[in-house]
């Protein structure tokens, strides 16, 4: 194993092998993510670009899949591990929240943006975005099909349990905790995809610190 290996292991053990994470959700691990990509019935959609167009482009050919059959791209922010990519995607829709794109530049491509709770379908797959300040100023998540949730950075974790990043790795530390318990409220969830820190198919006793108790 590589130096950058061992140290990418010790702070990134939540990286996928790329392959099938479940059902129709593959995930390719392009060094410092995990893309995702749903086989829809009209496509492939893509949450999160990834950065190296190298690692991207292999994953797609290990999994017998084409870039040029991507029909969406739902960026969970702008930060450049994200987003890098998006020009792989020839044809395909970018979408990220619309407070993100108020706020930063969209890296030299036509993104689209999102309002919190806004929906749409797109390559046969409903998505939903959910706004989720606090990693960065305009973070989203997205609820596609039947309660798969995609988190990017706007969580991580640990043991199994939702966890906040290091304070130091969020733009405003104060709006995570909020953020979490949006997502926390959200009713028929069934998986948790994380860019950074792997899957869960337990969200409610993941999230289970989070919810508010009335």
């Amino acid at each position: 194993m590589s130096l950058f290996a061992r140290i990418r292991s010790c702070l990134l053990p939540g990286l996928l092998p790329t392959g099938t994470a479940c059902g129709g959700v593959r995930v390719i691990c392009d060094g410092l993510g995990n893309l995702y990509v749903v086989v829809s019935p009209k496509g492939l959609i893509c949450f999160d670009a990834g950065w190296s167009a190298r690692r991207v482009l292999q994953g797609f050919r290990r999994l017998g899949l084409n870039a040029q059959d991507v029909r969406a791209v739902f960026a969970t922010h702008l930060d450049w591990d994200h987003c890098r990519c998006a020009g792989l995607y020839a044809g395909a829709r970018l979408f990220a929240g619309a407070a993100e794109l108020a706020r930063r530049q969209a890296k030299g491509y036509p993104w689209t943006g999102l309002a919190d709770g806004e929906t749409l379908a797109v390559g046969g797959l409903t998505v939903r975005a959910i706004g989720t300040p606090g990693h960065t100023a305009g973070s989203t998540c997205y609820v596609a099909g039947d309660g798969l949730l995609f988190t990017g950075d706007a969580l991580r974790l640990r043991n199994g349990l939702v966890a906040p990043f290091p304070a130091c790795f969020n733009r405003d530390p104060s709006r995570v905790e909020a953020s979490l318990r949006k997502l926390a409220a959200l009713s028929g969830i069934r998986y948790v995809f994380t860019a950074h820190s792997g899957v869960s198919d337990r969200p409610d006793s993941a999230f289970r610190a989070w919810r508010t108790v009335s």
